[in-house]
């Protein structure tokens, strides 16, 4: 795409954006694309965030009942990310923790600096967060080699502390009469159950596309369980069109990939809905986004549904998916939203 097309693109897309949220996500996203810097990113979802929680988090505490408070471990950028993190859920940090005898004694952010020697023998029954992904291991092991409780230790399960905001999908547009939706990438139906509830129950269809076979037996227990009715669920990949694909088998993230060992039948949105007129289209594919657009065209095209699509993927996919959400319907008007504390969970809605 030459500069000029880029440029006209990229207007093209912040003119449809309808509050300064949307703005101000769009903007991190082009300059991460661009620079390709985390940091930057996380700076502007800091100041945005709203009321955060982290189930991480509540379980570990859950865990530790009757501790004293909070330690994070780590004092560079990745300490501060954390002790913020905690501000927003509501569990904030009563010190640091650092190996750095110069800044042993000082405050970051407020609190105090404390070293190692002080949590072995001063902080026992507070729980300790770790906090730099360079040294998780490292510091773990320090801190079990000298003794200090294993359940109390916090290791990030995807290496730093990671919190969520709001009700993904369904916070930003309100539900219609007679809902039919499709959910591509339905995972464990956990999104499904949040539509039931979103639409108090009052939808005609939903049509779920999982490829994931270890999940299929998952989703229909789900849905006997809540009692959740009129479901098409379709056990294949969302495409472009009904085609064998290569798929990656990689639990909450299975995805279309050229590498992949496993080929799966993979088919588009159009030919299994058919004239019905959907009215919201969710899509969480791993990367598949622009594909499953291309295969739902026609029904994009002829209901102008809302749609709700992750643009998290890949760099470029908010630059891509939006460009061609416009190019199928350009009377759309645009939403971005960020979910989560890290680069995951970004969602442009059209509508």
């Amino acid at each position: 795409m030459q500069y000029n097309n880029i440029l006209s693109t990229l207007c093209n897309i912040m003119d449809r954006l309808q509050d300064e949220e949307s703005r101000t996500i769009f903007e991190a996203r082009i300059n991460y694309l661009f620079s390709g810097s985390e940091e930057e990113y996380y700076k502007v979802i800091e100041r945005i965030r709203k009321e955060s929680s982290c189930w991480e988090l509540d379980g570990f505490l859950n865990d530790n009942k009757g501790y004293q408070g909070i330690v994070v471990y780590g004092i560079e950028k990745e300490g501060i990310r954390t002790k913020r993190l905690l501000d927003s859920c509501h569990r904030s940090a009563g010190v640091f923790c650092s190996e750095d005898g110069k800044a042993v004694g000082t405050k970051l952010e407020g609190l105090e600096i404390i070293s190692i020697h002080q949590l072995l023998n001063e902080y026992r029954d507070w729980v300790v967060v770790l906090a730099d992904q360079t040294r998780l291991v490292e510091m773990y092991s320090l801190l079990l080699r000298s003794g200090f409780p294993r359940r109390q230790i916090l290791f990030p399960m995807f290496m730093n502390l990671v919190s969520s905001n709001g009700v993904q999908y369904f916070d930003v547009l309100p539900p219609i009469e007679d809902e039919i939706f499709v959910d591509a990438g339905s995972y464990d139906g956990d999104t499904i159950k949040r539509f039931v509830e979103w639409t108090k129950g009052n939808y005609k269809m939903i049509y779920a596309f999982e490829p994931n076979s270890a999940m299929i037996p998952v989703l229909n227990h789900m849905m006997e369980t809540e009692q959740i009715k009129n479901v098409i669920l379709t056990p294949k990949a969302t495409w472009s069109k009904a085609e064998e694909v290569h798929f990656v088998d990689d639990s909450s993230a299975s995805r279309v990939r050229q590498e992949g060992e496993i080929r799966i039948q993979a088919v588009d949105i159009d030919s299994i809905v058919g004239d019905d007129k959907v009215t919201f289209i969710k899509m969480d594919v791993e990367g598949s986004e622009l594909q499953s657009l291309m295969g739902a065209e026609k029904t994009i095209k002829r209901n102008k549904p809302r749609l709700a699509i992750s643009v998290y993927h890949r760099a470029e996919d908010v630059v891509e998916l939006g460009e061609y959400i416009l190019k199928l319907n350009p009377d759309y008007k645009l939403i971005l939203r960020q979910y989560n504390s890290n680069l995951w969970e970004t969602v442009l809605y059209a509508y």
